[in-house]
């Protein structure tokens, strides 16, 4: 009798030091309106504590706090250096808890009331809980899960460098593997900084990878922008394994930007490329822009999960590195 005492009262004590922490935490709870990253007033999170030892769970059927206890780590990598260019930032993710919070920020919630289902009637929900985004032996984690998380049948994690880290022409490379499946849409892309004053498509979107799940050795390449004042207008590319799938292991997703244009490459091989001349009178990509990292769930483009679809999934990132040209003094 005393044991099971005990237990009762651990079983309480934990689910309530665990509530502490999303209370703690109300940026969990906040909606975000549209692509703009506006935050609307909080929502209650629906969550479903069961105590059993000292496993704290977000719904029951998923039973850890992280979903993988393996990463992958074979696979294509780039130098830290090229010739003519310098490093002038980078996150290798090393350490342990969540991204650098003076590299990373959140896009919270599902886009409502502005943009619901982020413009794409997409169905999951994004948090910045530890269990959807997480640093894990050298790797930063995006991880999407099956639960049903304020109102929405699936949680996930988009991070950006919005406010904190800008991109303006150079080279970057983003080595990471991506997640697969029916209705399993990641990406790596830009966003204008000014996006708030100039609006999508006028400030320019740069794509440097999206892949729909059920096409595991297809990724994309796009660009999105206002052509010539006619309204959206939209250009990509792709890029096929020649074996395997972008699952199995680590591969490299370079932009080289300059004045003249865009260049995309997978594992230093060109696939797509676009010049100034493409992009009209009104070219909005000699601006600054900023780094999103999301696995989207469901979508008019991937479609829907099915019972083909296993879950959790996973983007693995090994590093980000923004190179630069050096000017002629520094060369």
């Amino acid at each position: 009798m005393y044991r099971c005492i005990l237990l009762v009262l651990f079983c309480l004590s934990f689910g309530i030091l665990n509530s502490k922490w999303f209370e703690n935490n109300p940026s969990l709870t906040s909606g975000v309106d549209g692509e703009f990253g506006r935050r609307t007033p909080p929502k209650p999170l629906r969550l479903e504590y069961k105590c059993q030892g000292n496993t704290n769970r977000i719904s029951e059927e998923n039973e850890k706090t992280n979903g993988v206890d393996s990463l992958p780590y074979g696979g294509y990598s780039t130098p830290d250096a090229y010739q003519g260019y310098k490093l002038v930032w980078k996150d290798e993710f090393n350490g342990s808890g969540q991204p650098n919070p003076a590299s990373w920020t959140y896009d919270l919630g599902d886009g409502c009331p502005r943009l619901c289902g982020w413009g794409n009637d997409e169905k999951q929900f994004y948090t910045n809980h530890p269990r959807n985004v997480y640093l894990k032996d050298g790797f930063l984690v995006l991880e999407a899960w099956e639960e049903e998380t304020n109102g929405h049948p699936y949680s996930s994690a988009r991070i950006k460098t919005e406010g904190l880290q800008s991109f303006h022409y150079g080279r970057i490379d983003v080595r990471a593997v991506m997640p697969y499946g029916q209705g399993i849409w990641p990406a790596i892309w830009l966003l204008a900084d000014d996006y708030l004053s100039n609006g999508w498509p006028d400030c320019g979107e740069i794509d440097m990878v999206e892949l729909i799940g059920q096409q595991p050795a297809r990724c994309y390449g796009t660009a999105h922008w206002n052509l010539d004042g006619k309204g959206h207008h939209f250009a990509n590319g792709h890029y096929d394994l020649p074996a395997g799938r972008f699952a199995d292991e680590f591969h490299v997703f370079s932009l080289l930007w300059d004045e003249q244009g865009l260049t995309w490459l997978v594992d230093d091989q060109p696939c797509h490329r676009l010049t100034k001349e493409d992009f009209g009178s009104q070219n909005p990509f000699d601006n600054p822009f900023f780094l999103i990292m999301n696995i989207a769930v469901g979508g008019n483009w991937p479609g829907y999960p099915d019972a083909s679809t296993t879950f959790p999934q996973q983007m693995v990132v090994d590093y980000v590195r923004y190179f630069k040209k050096l000017t002629a003094d520094e060369g």
